[in-house]
C-alpha cells in the first residue's frame, strides 16, 4: 500500500463539539479552534514560552504563572463558537439565558470562570489532540 504524504494536512482550524461534563451528551454547542500551525496559535506559543523562559532563568516561576500561560493558549486558540443550525438559522450559544457573542475577552472570561472548569478542560484536551487538526485521507 503507498500513501501520498501530500494527502494527509494540517488543518488551520477544526470544531469541538462540545459534551456535557457528565453525561457526554452533545450540547449542540460547536468552539472552533485554531491548529498547531494557525498563526494565532504560533505567535501565543512563542510568546508564552518566551516568557516562562524568562521567569524561569530569573527563579520566579510559579503554579499561578504557568496556569496564565495555558489560559493564554487557549484564548488564542479560540476562533469563535456557535449553536447548531435550526430551521436554516443559525442559533447563538447562551450563557446565563443570554446569546454569548464570540471574543477573545469572553473566551477568557469562560476559561477563567471556576464553575466552567469542564469546559476549560474539554478545549484544553481538544487544543492538545493533533488528530483533530488532521485532514485528508491515509488511503488516498
Amino acid at each position: 500500500m503507498s500513501v501520498d504524504l501530500g494527502s494527509i494536512r494540517t488543518l488551520q482550524q477544526a470544531e469541538l463539539e462540545l459534551r456535557h461534563p457528565a453525561t457526554a451528551e452533545s450540547l449542540g454547542v460547536w468552539f472552533v479552534l485554531a491548529g498547531p500551525e494557525h498563526p494565532s496559535r504560533k505567535r501565543v506559543r512563542t510568546d508564552v514560552a518566551r516568557k516562562l523562559r524568562d521567569q524561569l532563568m530569573s527563579g520566579s516561576v510559579d503554579e499561578d504563572d504557568t496556569e496564565r500561560a495555558e489560559l493564554e493558549v487557549l484564548v488564542a486558540a479560540t476562533l469563535g463558537w456557535h449553536g447548531p443550525v435550526v430551521d436554516g438559522v443559525q442559533t447563538p450559544v447562551t450563557l446565563g439565558g443570554a446569546p454569548l457573542a464570540y471574543s477573545a475577552d469572553a473566551a477568557r472570561a469562560l476559561y477563567e470562570n471556576p464553575e466552567l472548569h469542564w469546559l476549560r478542560q474539554q478545549v484544553r484536551a481538544a487544543v492538545d489532540r493533533a488528530s483533530l487538526f488532521i485532514g485528508g485521507s491515509p488511503s488516498a
